[in-house]
């Protein structure tokens, strides 16, 4: 008999800043099911930098180890030019020593349209407007607060799992990030 408790397998999830990695924790919390054998890591310390350097980072946070499945939820505004396969190549290169990270076959780069605050307005039914600056500035005055000081209870009074649920029709990129999780898990 399997111990229920014993990990058959792992994920990690990294995002560009603290803004995407409470979002991916939120996300986590309220689609990944505790009663699984399988452990999803979110990588807190990537701030900063470009998409090619958070790439570096969550690899290199967990190197030597070996992963079923690692996504990265980054701002379209920064990555348009990378495909993930090339996002990938591009961060072995320019990584200062190599990367001793085998990389899965479930590996997911998701994109927020520009943005992560332009991606919230999105699913909070609010017009994104345009530029990255522009969302940052729209999300603040429609929320009080600027993303990145968003908390947990935020995200649930604001973005609650049945509007989510809702919006996942609608937004690709949605449906793909909460995916990611359940499928992680399954």
């Amino acid at each position: 008999m399997k111990n229920k408790h014993s990990i058959n397998s792992t994920s990690i999830a990294g995002g560009e800043g603290k803004t995407e990695i409470n979002f991916l924790d939120y996300i986590k919390r309220i689609y990944t099911s505790r009663e699984n054998n399988h452990s999803i890591h979110i990588a807190k310390n990537t701030h900063g930098g470009d998409t090619i350097s958070v790439a570096i980072k969550v690899m290199n946070l967990f190197q030597g180890r070996e992963f079923d499945a690692i996504l990265l939820f980054i701002d379209n505004d920064r990555a348009k030019s990378y495909t993930c396969d090339g996002l990938i190549k591009n961060a072995k290169k320019r990584c200062p020593k190599p990367i001793q990270v085998k990389i899965p076959k479930l590996f997911r780069c998701i994109r927020s349209y520009p943005c992560t605050e332009g991606f919230l307005l999105k699913i909070s039914g609010a017009s994104c407007p345009g530029t990255s600056p522009n969302c940052k500035s729209q999300f603040k005055m429609k929320f009080g607060k600027d993303a990145d000081a968003f908390t947990q209870r935020d995200y649930e009074k604001h973005f609650p799992k049945a509007l989510l649920d809702d919006k996942r029709g609608e937004i690709p990129e949605l449906d793909k990030l909460i995916r990611y999780f359940e499928i992680a898990t399954k």
